[in-house]
């Protein structure tokens, strides 16, 4: 493993080359398009991608980087050969689609492959919930979400300062955090430190979140070194059952996949069991996500039932699913077989990157109908990947952690044998531990064999190893 004077990162090396290096590990990306500049912080992105997704994911992973202040987002997307006809119809049958958003009050227009959303949803997570869903499908160029907020009971400036503390406090991916917010006449100003843009941007949400009808956080600073001095002094987490379980119940409900259903949570020395009935999977799937990302939980363990209200049959549910992979800017041109039995879905085919895979596996599971996911998907075997020795292996995931704001690589350890990575040490929360497990995958590992200690989790619960 690398000493701590490799782990600590010289200002120098926040520069384009960083960003380059993270585009090319993550394989979802026509990186030799995509240009970037970095100056005092500041990355500007520009040169064209194929999908909104892609430019999406570009920004998103630049935020990622440590010594990344904030990201300009310059980059083209590469018109499509539907027309907008074909793309609005395409929406609108992805909105039908969604176990959640076709119950909303939106309308799409579109024109040169540029998606306007009009109407009215009653909270913000759910006028985002709509533009991810617009944002996914292929052709779309980008969204114009017009979406108007229902009213709402009046709530007094110190009682959203209060909701917007407490969402944060529920947060894993802030731990460690020293965030303020002053709110007057319903916008919510934030200041303080934080460790990446990334962080800054799920403070922001998570503010509107709370009930901000308008954020500024131009006086929160991202300040990287000064998370490493918070990482260092920085104590495991630990919540009291009944603080997990208000934390968890309060996150789900602040979910428009889950808050429609009544999900029982229950807390045992950190551990969270969810119970009831769903009618998609998603809203399963989101649930547990939720549980996981909430502050103090330290595992998660969900017997939540996926009932659809009117099951297909196996021809039909395959057709549903068929389709919604058309949708996909991602998925579309993907040869993916899909078979269903009995509500669960069957996957299987090759498929270029993780990224696509997640995503495949994601548009499944919003599908009406399907119970249950089989993966079997394969990755195909690039020539970079395919050559990488085990030494070459090693120093990108080392790289990767280096340059993530949830990870200390001086309490890491990595080690590669056959492109097998086993990763070794401590970390805080299972959010970081899962995101040391994602880099290791999408830096091109064949398998990995998770070991990292979660400092928060008593002895009896610590994860023995994953792959």
């Amino acid at each position: 493993s690398r000493g701590a004077a490799d782990a600590r990162i010289s200002k120098r090396e926040i520069s384009g080359l960083a960003i380059d290096r993270t585009f090319i590990t993550d394989q979802s990306l026509a990186s030799n398009f995509v240009d970037s500049q970095t100056m005092d912080g500041i990355v500007t992105l520009s040169g064209s991608v194929g999908d909104l997704l892609a430019k999406r994911r570009a920004v998103a992973l630049a935020e990622t980087i440590k010594g990344v202040k904030s990201v300009i987002d310059e980059i083209k997307v590469t018109p499509s050969p539907l027309t907008d006809e074909q793309i609005n119809g395409n929406v609108t049958k992805a909105f039908a689609a969604d176990p959640a958003v076709r119950h909303y009050a939106v309308t799409s227009t579109v024109r040169e492959g540029v998606v306007t959303l009009n109407g009215q949803v009653a909270h913000w997570p759910e006028k985002r919930l709509a533009q991810e869903v617009a944002e996914s499908v292929r052709g779309v160029r980008d969204v114009r979400n017009e979406i108007a907020l229902a009213p709402r009971a009046k709530v007094t400036d110190g009682q959203l300062e209060a909701d917007i503390a407490r969402v944060w406090g529920e947060d894993a991916w802030l731990e460690g955090t020293a965030l303020k917010v002053a709110v007057h006449q319903g916008q919510a100003n934030l200041s303080g430190k934080i460790h990446s843009a990334a962080e800054k941007a799920r403070a922001y949400n998570d503010a509107l979140v709370a009930g901000a009808q308008s954020v500024d956080d131009t006086a929160l600073q991202v300040d990287w070194a000064a998370g490493e001095i918070m990482e260092r002094n920085v104590r495991p987490v630990t919540t009291s059952d009944l603080t997990a379980n208000t934390a968890v119940v309060e996150t789900l409900v602040d979910d428009p996949r889950v808050s429609a259903f009544q999900t029982r949570v229950t807390v045992n020395d950190g551990i969270v069991t969810l119970g009831g009935v769903v009618d998609n999977l998603k809203a399963r799937k989101a649930a547990e996500e939720d549980a996981r990302n909430t502050l103090g939980v330290l595992g998660v363990e969900n017997f939540i039932k996926v009932r659809p209200v009117n099951p297909p049959s196996d021809s039909v549910l395959t057709n549903r699913v068929e389709e919604a992979l058309m949708r996909n800017s991602l998925t579309a041109f993907e040869p993916i077989q899909v078979a269903a039995i009995h509500g669960t879905v069957y996957l299987s085919g090759m498929i270029d990157t993780p990224y696509m895979k997640e995503t495949a596996i994601d548009s499944v599971y919003r599908v009406d109908g399907v119970t249950d996911v089989e993966d079997g998907l394969i990755l195909r075997s690039k020539a970079g990947v395919a050559s990488m020795s085990d030494w070459e292996l090693q120093h990108q995931i080392e790289n990767q952690i280096a340059f993530s704001p949830l990870l200390d690589a001086r309490k890491m350890e990595v080690l590669v044998a056959n492109g097998v990575v086993t990763l070794k040490g401590e970390v805080n929360t299972l959010a970081a531990r899962q995101t040391a497990m994602d880099l290791a995958r999408k830096s091109g590992a064949r398998s990995v064999r998770n070991r990292l200690t979660v400092m928060s989790l008593p002895v009896a619960h610590r994860p023995e190893g994953a792959s």
